[in-house]
């Protein structure tokens, strides 16, 4: 292989002068002679200045010092100044492979319609001991592309990232999110099947601000499905209320609030454009009528006969779905939302249509990844179902449904179809979005749970 196209390599650092020297050192070893290298301090306050001074007369490293701005803007600045063909980005606190960046050359070399090449990685602690191998999908069975490549340590075609318009400016975080969705509709991606990094997972790691990922991932949904149609959306939520169960919790208050408020308030804030809450109750009828202005939500009085602690689910669903359609109302899909989930996002309502818009799912679930071993009992003892920590296969994540909603599409609903099947796409939940009460403990929970929406 000839070495003759440049390669820019380029080191986003934020206070991680700890880390950085064995990152840089990585970089200047590799078996891939043609790059040049950029360090972009964004704003540190830590030793990281001390550090890199010793890289300063060095002719392929040029550092740039500035005042903090952000992942995204410091992503558009090191293509500005790059010349190199293609670009790399790597995280101060994370190191390459010796081989990394020639094995990851060498096939974006191939075709000239690749836009990103990306590889498999090893997570390690923060004194960079090597704690799992994460292995990807075999690509080329994959027909859900929504489990994107890294942001970092992926090879990418600096002409094509531009023609996508370069990082999104307005994210603080999620710039591989972003790449991705807008590559995969134009371009063709390749995955090495190769552990080329080392992927440093600690406390002050972006990768554990959960909240902050999430809304970051919905607005690059958003972003994506702006110039689709518009789905028309009807979400139901059936309660029974207090007159039917003595143990309903609508009325219930959490921090001074009615339980059912915590999911009406988010949820009208949505895209969803129907809100129908099914219930046999006038109380609850009355209520939301007195405390809900809004033509987005109405209330359907069902049967009593529906309030019968043994009532389906799924038969109230299709009784509410099949009177709005009946009135002539074009739906594209069905949100079934509980109330016991009091701390969901409106985005993740939004998240959840955009999803089964942009992978044309069959239905949307929200779920939590596992990450504990799972065990079943065969008879002559436990065996376990998924592999050991030390090498995890993307194929073989658990992931549990959470959140107490889910979407289904038009063609499960023609069916009479009131349960998620078919292609399931998924949106992932933080920790407090996720709660549900179902227990004395959850509501304790519950309680020291500090929300701030907006």
């Amino acid at each position: 292989m000839k070495n003759k196209d440049l390669i820019t390599v380029y080191i986003t650092n934020y206070n991680y002068g700890r880390y950085i020297d064995k990152c840089i050192q990585s970089i200047l070893k590799q078996t891939y002679k043609n790059i040049e290298l950029i360090i972009i301090d964004d704003g540190s306050s830590d030793n990281s200045k001390e550090n890199l001074k010793k890289y300063e007369k060095i002719k392929k490293i040029k550092i740039i010092y500035q005042k903090n701005k952000g992942l995204n803007i410091t992503n558009n600045i090191a293509i500005k100044v790059s010349t190199g063909r293609y670009i790399i980005r790597v995280d101060a606190d994370d190191w390459l492979r010796e081989d990394a960046i020639s094995s990851l050359y060498k096939e974006i070399s191939k075709d000239k319609k690749i836009a990103i090449v990306f590889s498999n990685y090893y997570e390690v602690n923060t004194n960079g001991e090597i704690q799992n191998e994460y292995k990807r999908y075999n690509f080329d069975k994959v027909k859900i592309l929504d489990k994107p490549a890294h942001g970092a340590c992926s090879l990418i075609d600096k002409k094509k990232l531009l023609t996508v318009g370069g990082y999104n400016e307005n994210l603080n975080c999620q710039d591989g999110y972003d790449i991705w969705f807008k590559f995969i509709s134009k371009y063709k991606f390749k995955h090495v099947n190769k552990s080329l990094f080392f992927y440093r997972q600690h406390s002050e790691s972006l990768s554990t601000n959960k909240k902050k990922i999430l809304k970051a991932r919905s607005k690059i949904y958003k972003s994506i499905t702006q110039n689709q149609k518009e789905f028309n959306c009807i979400a139901v939520i059936a309660v029974r209320g207090p007159k039917y169960d003595p143990n309903s919790n609508v009325f219930r208050k959490l921090k001074n609030k009615y339980l059912i408020d915590w999911t009406l308030q988010q949820i009208i804030k949505s895209s969803v454009k129907k809100i129908v809450i099914a219930t046999p109750d006038i109380k609850v009828v009355n209520y939301v009528k007195r405390k809900y202005i809004s033509k987005k939500i109405v209330t359907f009085k069902r049967s009593d006969t529906t309030a019968a602690f043994n009532t389906p689910i799924d038969k109230i669903i299709l009784e509410t779905y099949k009177k709005y359609r009946l009135q002539n109302k074009k739906f594209d899909c069905l949100m079934s939302v509980s109330i016991e989930a009091p701390f969901r996002n409106y985005y993740d309502y939004d998240s959840m249509i955009n999803v089964m818009k942009i992978f044309k799912t069959d239905a949307v679930v929200a779920v939590k990844q596992e990450t504990d071993n799972f065990y079943k009992h065969f008879g002559s003892g436990l065996k376990i179902l998924n592999d050991d920590k030390k090498l995890k296969l993307e194929r073989n994540e658990i992931y549990r449904q959470v959140g107490k909603f889910y979407l289904l599409g038009k063609k499960l609903l023609q069916s009479n179809k009131t349960l998620p099947e078919g292609n399931i796409g998924h949106i992932v939940l933080d920790n407090d979005s996720a709660l549900s009460l179902d227990s004395r403990d959850d509501w304790i929970k519950a309680k020291m749970v500090n929300m701030n929406f907006n």
